[in-house]
Formats: structure tokens, sequence, C-alpha cells
């Protein structure tokens, strides 16, 4: 009995450790953020917040439950915003910028993406591709999640981190996986910028065919109609990272178009759709451009 009261007090995380570095505790992280977790999995995770410095409540760092196919069981794994990685390379001297896209094949599928990463010491860019089928969350011939939902952000998103990486492993080998896809044997789940989306395996079911020739004008209009995500300014941003704008490109094309005067704030959701619309179609002029 002894052993086993020492094997877990080992994995307390103590509370007052928790609360100078403003991080939750275990009990927080068990009833609010990921109930799925076991003591040790919440361990590791606050264990690794103290280590590298990043905060869940600042949305940079989570603790996110998957499928494991092999055990038939959830687990849960400590991963990090794709921002992370980006910031720490761009805060060195050697940042040098970047440019990713997906890569399309004849028929305008999306088979991959690139991104190339400059640094100041270099000659050359580094170009680093990502296939489509070796990362993408697929079950059955079909994407799941937000590689449904958002697939060339997706992509996007690991193609740059792998590329950052590789290119700045001086500060960012130490952190957690960016996305699922790095995780072996996941399954229905995914995240981005801790928007976990888990499906459990008994609430998978078959999409019913829908036979548009058998609809009215009105209902084949609705069923044409793509449900837009809950709008947050991560996934705007990110996706601005991701297609290479900065703040002062949207802040410019915003007060351009919609005559703002300090705050993209002071636009309706539905005004910072449409920027988001023209930011995935990169029609907003860049810097320089």
């Amino acid at each position: 009995m002894e052993d086993k009261k020492e094997k877990s007090t080992a994995l307390a995380f103590p509370d007052a450790d928790a609360r100078r570095l403003n991080l939750p505790t275990m009990a927080d992280v068990k009833n609010y953020l990921c109930p799925k977790a076991s003591d040790a999995e919440i361990f590791f995770f606050l264990t690794t917040c103290k280590v590298t410095g990043l905060n869940p409540f600042k949305s940079e760092i989570y603790l996110v439950p998957f499928y494991d196919q092999e055990t038939q069981k959830y687990k849960c794994v400590t991963m990090v915003s794709y921002l992370i990685p980006l910031k720490k390379a761009q805060a060195t001297q050697h940042w040098g910028g970047l440019k990713a896209d997906v890569i399309k094949d004849k028929d305008g599928k999306i088979k991959g993406a690139f991104c190339d990463v400059y640094r100041k010491d270099w000659k050359e860019p580094f170009h680093w591709e990502v296939d489509w089928d070796e990362v993408a969350k697929v079950k059955d011939g079909k994407p799941m999640g937000l590689w449904k939902k958002q697939p060339k952000f997706q992509i996007k998103k690991v193609c740059i981190k792998q590329a950052i990486s590789m290119v700045f492993p001086e500060v960012t080998g130490d952190l957690p996986p960016v996305t699922t896809s790095e995780v072996p044997n996941q399954d229905d789940v995914e995240v981005m910028n801790g928007d976990a989306e888990v499906v459990d395996k008994e609430e998978i079911k078959p999409e019913k065919e829908v036979r548009t020739d058998q609809l009215t004008a009105e209902e084949k209009s609705e069923t044409e109609k793509k449900p837009r995500p809950e709008f947050t300014w991560s996934l705007f941003w990110e996706t601005s990272h991701a297609h290479g704008y900065d703040s002062m490109d949207i802040h410019k094309y915003a007060k351009e178009k919609y005559g703002i005067q300090t705050s993209l704030t002071e636009l309706s959701e539905e005004k910072l759709w449409e920027i988001f619309d023209q930011i995935e179609q990169d029609v907003i002029p860049k810097k320089g451009s």
C-alpha cells in the first residue's frame, strides 16, 4: 500500500506551483479541460506547460483526447498551437519569412502542400512538401473533422510546422506535436488551436446520399450551402498567416474597403467572414505588392 501511495504522490502536480505559474490545477484540468485524461496524462501536460512556459489559458497548449485504434481506448495527448513554433522562429535573428500553399492535381483536388522557409543566413530557401495521403485525417476514404471542414488550412498547418521545425530546430525541438497526424494510431479527433472535435467511435454513421435531382430549387440551394464554423480570432489570424498575410495587410484592406478607424472589432461578424473569404482566395494585396 505504501508503494501505491508514493506512486500517486509522485504524479501529483502541486496546486501551489499551478497557481504560481497561472496554470490550472490537476482538478481543474480533470473537471473542465479534459475529463477523459488520466492523472499521469494531466501531470505530463502541466509539467510540459511548466518546462516550456506555454499556457493553456492563452491558447498556446492543449490536452486533447484521441481514440487509440490498437488499445480501443481514449488517450490524451499534450499538443501545442502551430503558431508557437512559428513565433519562436520569427523571434530569432535568422528569420526571413515563409511561403506556403496547397498542391493540387490536374482535377483541382488537393494532393499535398508546400512550404518555403527563408533564413537570412542561408542563400536559398528550404523547400518542404507533405502528401495528403500521409498526413490527412481520413476514414473510409473521406476526410474527418477539421480535415473535412478546412482541408487547405489543415494541410498547410502541418506543412508549415514540419518545415519550421527542420529549419529552426534550436527553438522548436522541445515542443509537443501540433496536430494528431503526428500521433501514431490516432483516430476520431482533430485539433486546431484548442478547438478539439472528438467523435466517439460508436457515433460515426455513414452519411446518407442526397439525391439533388429529387429536390426543389430551394432545397437544393440549402444543401449546397457550406456551414460556417464558429468565428474565432485565432482561426482568422492563423488563416491569414498561413496565406502569407500580416496584420498590416489585413487592416489596410479593411480600412480601404469598410472604412474602419482603428480595429477590426468595429466590423460585424458577416464582414469579418467576407474578409476571411478574401484571405482564403489570396486576393487581398500584400505588403510590397
